[in-house]
């Protein structure tokens, strides 16, 4: 399989930038040259990202306050395990207690095939950088646990569901768990289910021949 030089992380930094738009083409090229060359837009790139990408802190808290009225009420309704997710990944939010560093808080939830689940909140740190993820802290019960995780998410206090972010979906793609549902909201409420798969097309391989 060709070698193509965009992963996660970098399609978040490119989508992230005032440089780029979601209609930005990036060319990928693996190591055998021209013949695996590939061009892909931002938005193919990275599905679904969060509706507050590119916002400040008080712009992302306003549009989480808009968002709120329309995504409570569908939380409020939904069924199932869908909303078992849902409800526990808000309901871990009011775990993180440093909302003096960023207004925003992420809480997240994964349920298991045999109808255990398991929670986590993102802890803040001054450093962006060395805040540890909501979604990346549930990895130890994944790989604990003898049943398959089947749907997995992460919310904010809004109720606002957010694809994990780049760590978190490396890891559950390159690790074996890519067949995951996942709840996320699009920039105008509306809940999609892709898997952690969907999240990350085309994502690069190493292998060399």
């Amino acid at each position: 399989r060709a070698l193509s030089l965009h992963g996660p992380l970098c399609r978040e930094f490119m989508l992230s930038s005032v440089m780029a738009a979601s209609s930005t083409r990036v060319v990928m090229e693996g190591s055998v040259g021209c013949s695996s060359r590939l061009t892909r837009t931002l938005s193919e790139l990275w599905p679904y990202a969060s509706p507050y990408t590119r916002l400040d802190r008080n712009e992302q808290a306003a549009t989480g306050k808009q968002l709120a009225a329309q995504v409570t009420l569908a939380r409020e309704a939904a069924t199932g395990n869908q909303g078992r997710v849902w409800r526990a990944a808000v309901g871990a939010c009011d775990r993180d207690a440093r909302s003096d560093l960023h207004p925003i808080r992420f809480g997240s939830s994964v349920l298991f095939a045999d109808g255990s689940e398991a929670c986590s909140w993102q802890k803040k740190a001054l450093e962006y950088g060395c805040t540890l993820d909501a979604v990346c802290q549930l990895a130890p019960y994944i790989e604990a646990s003898a049943a398959k995780p089947i749907l997995l998410c992460m919310a904010d206090q809004f109720g606002v569901c957010h694809a994990p972010f780049a760590p978190a979906r490396a890891y559950l793609v390159e690790h074996g768990w890519g067949a995951i549902r996942v709840l996320v909201h699009d920039q105008e409420g509306v809940l999609h289910t892709p898997t952690a798969e969907d999240l990350c097309p085309g994502l690069p391989s190493w292998t060399r021949k």
